[in-house]
């Protein structure tokens, strides 16, 4: 059990790490926009790419009805539903 504690321990450390040094939706390393980018890292992944947006909008396009979507929507909704991540800015 101490194991399996400390493995899982380990797994989550490495997701914070992860979290903390790339962007979760274009995997650009944190640093590149420290360096580059007036804000940095943090008004990148707040602003830019905040997960919490994509999330609210596939929400948003389950809830809405699939005939009044636009093109936009009606593209990124064929590749949720395919489990298709490529309208993903990576």
């Amino acid at each position: 059990i101490i194991d399996t504690f400390a493995q899982l321990r380990e797994e989550h450390n490495a997701v914070e790490q992860d979290n903390r040094s790339f962007c979760l939706i274009c995997g650009q390393e944190a640093a590149v926009f420290d360096r580059q980018v007036e804000g940095g890292f943090a008004q990148h992944t707040d602003q830019v790419h905040n997960i919490w947006q994509y999330l609210f909008f596939l929400i948003y396009l389950k809830q809405k009805s699939e005939d009044e979507f636009t093109g936009q929507e009606s593209y990124v909704s064929a590749k949720h539903k395919a489990q298709d991540v490529s309208f993903f800015p990576l």
